[in-house]
């Protein structure tokens, strides 16, 4: 202990007054204002002490008066909400199937690289507005190589970037079995040749350059083609049935104007260009078949809009004629086949996309259930345990 001192305020010795920094810390006593000073209360304070007078308070909240939130987390509650959700998830997905059910959908219509036509048959009545649809098992166009690779000119994403790899211009049409090499060698007006793809070899000739591919990327050289015709069989003649393919895309693609693609892709005494380019696209039904193939599915199965009928498709016996038939599909990508189907308009889709929302709407009320009966066995444990202890 240090010897005493007679200073005052240090209660008889020279140390420092318990609990007091030592010299070297940078302390300052706070601001003690005298009570008996009137002026002291009446001052304003400054903006900053009104600041964290605020903050203070919000985060300094008192205790909350009403309990009802809490009572959200006892377990009677938890066991109510589960089965209300239960309830809600089953209730959907049988409304779901339900809707399934009564969509008319037409088998599908098997065909492939080197068919003419296909026969078939409708059994029920599709009512309404008939949808007609065709599908590429297999073809994974969604993934990530081939939705990216997109003509930047045409295309604006918002979160990534689009470019044309590997296929910038004609030198990648031999992905599409064209003899691009005996093409560039030939004269002036020789014809490019795609021997399994004679109508997209059509579609390049008309462009009239040995260079120029607009648009380009994968996903334009892998474009659909195929075109049908669609009969049906009365009174021993096959009659023509109308199928529009103009309102196909989606409405802010659709038209020549279109907010997408109306000042990108510009119609040009009869010719689509891009950039001044001449495209290889042709107006009409086909640019109309490109923009719906231009946006891939999200899952590896492609089902795309082909057309519509405005009719009733009647029980009776039809036939498909494929007036084009791209045979690079089956015989040079592997896919199995490529299918027709015909089914009726729907607000909730098809009839596999209702089956597949209302199975899961239907698993996930299950898992409700097993999650309410998991909490009253806790409940009724935990009260089993509290009444031991009391005992």
């Amino acid at each position: 202990l240090a010897p005493p001192t007679d200073k005052p305020g240090n209660q008889g010795t020279n140390s420092p007054p318990p609990f007091f920094p030592p010299p070297s810390n940078d302390f300052r006593h706070p601001d003690m204002s005298n009570p008996a000073d009137p002026k002291a209360d009446t001052e304003p304070k400054g903006r900053c002490d009104r600041c964290y007078g605020c903050v203070y308070g919000w985060a300094q909240q008192a205790e909350p008066t009403v309990l009802v939130p809490l009572w959200c987390f006892r377990p009677t509650c938890q066991i109510a909400c589960a089965i209300l959700a239960a309830i809600l998830f089953i209730s959907v997905g049988a409304g779901l199937v339900s809707a399934s059910g009564s969509i008319v959908e037409s088998d599908p219509i098997v065909y492939g690289g080197g068919d003419v036509e296909k026969e078939f048959t409708v059994d029920k009545q599709i009512d309404g507005k008939v949808l007609v649809y065709y599908e590429l098992p297999g073809m994974f166009a969604n993934r990530k190589y081939i939705v990216e690779n997109k003509d930047p000119d045409i295309t604006n994403t918002m979160l990534g970037r689009v470019k044309c790899e590997d296929a910038e211009d004609q030198e990648a049409l031999w992905r599409r079995t064209c003899d691009v090499a005996s093409f560039n060698n030939q004269y002036e007006g020789k014809p490019l040749v795609c021997y399994q793809d004679t109508s997209f070899a059509a579609l390049i000739n008309a462009v009239g350059s040995k260079k120029h591919f607009k648009p380009c990327g994968l996903l334009a050289l892998a474009t659909f083609l195929d075109e049908y015709r669609l009969e049906k069989y009365n009174n021993g003649n096959w009659t023509p049935i109308t199928v529009n393919q103009d309102d196909i895309a989606l409405p802010f693609d659709s038209g020549i104007d279109s907010k997408v693609y109306g000042s990108k892709i510009i119609l040009d005494n009869g010719a689509l260009t891009i950039k001044g380019e001449r495209s290889w696209l042709k107006p009409g039904s086909q640019f109309e078949h490109f923009k719906v193939w231009y946006r891939p599915p999200p899952s590896p199965y492609v089902r795309n809009l082909w057309g519509t009928i405005n009719d009733p498709m009647t029980p009776g016996r039809y036939r498909v004629k494929f007036t084009t038939n791209s045979r690079i599909f089956t015989d040079q990508w592997g896919l199995k086949e490529k299918r027709v189907v015909f089914t009726r308009e729907h607000p909730l889709g098809g009839k596999g996309t209702c089956r597949v929302l209302g199975g899961v709407a239907i698993a996930l009320g299950c898992m409700e259930v097993l999650a309410a009966i998991i909490l009253f066995v806790a409940k009724l444990t935990a009260k089993s345990s509290t009444d031991l202890r009391t005992i």
